[in-house]
């Protein structure tokens, strides 16, 4: 990591050197380096950090993951896009929900005392969850038919 820091190379390049030409997998002495790596080479850019990531395929919602609460945390949440943001759609969980999470969590970091739990409606998990084993379940099968 150190001598491709300074060799100034991209991400994806950080990746090849790690022998990921095919993408980066799920291996975390994969997708740890290659997230710290985009952080701190894009320190600031949460969009960079983000794209560079993708940039590299493979496992990219794990890299991605990884990056992303490295640069959110050090950035903060208006280096994040807000057309991302507004894009988030999952309920029960909001963007609402998941601003107050933060709150809390801040405020129990500054005072050290628990500010109490978040509620939410936790009912409309269910059908949810219901929704989205369908849909795995579907892409499941699928994938038995040809062309697979």
């Amino acid at each position: 990591m150190r001598q491709s820091w300074q060799d100034n190379v991209s991400v994806i390049d950080f990746a090849d050197r790690l022998g990921l030409q095919k993408g980066v997998g799920a291996y975390v002495y994969h997708t740890v380096p290659v997230a710290i790596y985009a952080w701190y080479r894009h320190f600031g850019d949460f969009r960079t950090t983000m794209e560079s990531v993708i940039e590299c395929g493979g496992d990219t919602d794990t890299v991605a993951t990884i990056a992303g609460a490295l640069a959110g945390a050090s950035s903060g949440v208006t280096s994040i896009p807000p057309e991302w943001i507004d894009g988030i759609f999952d309920a029960p969980l909001n963007v609402a929900l998941l601003q107050k999470v933060a709150q809390r969590l801040s405020r129990l970091a500054q005072t050290g005392q628990s500010p109490g739990r978040v509620s939410w409606f936790w009912p409309m998990a269910l059908p949810r969850n219901l929704f989205f084993l369908f849909v795995v379940l579907c892409h499941g099968f699928r994938r038995l038919l040809p062309p697979y």
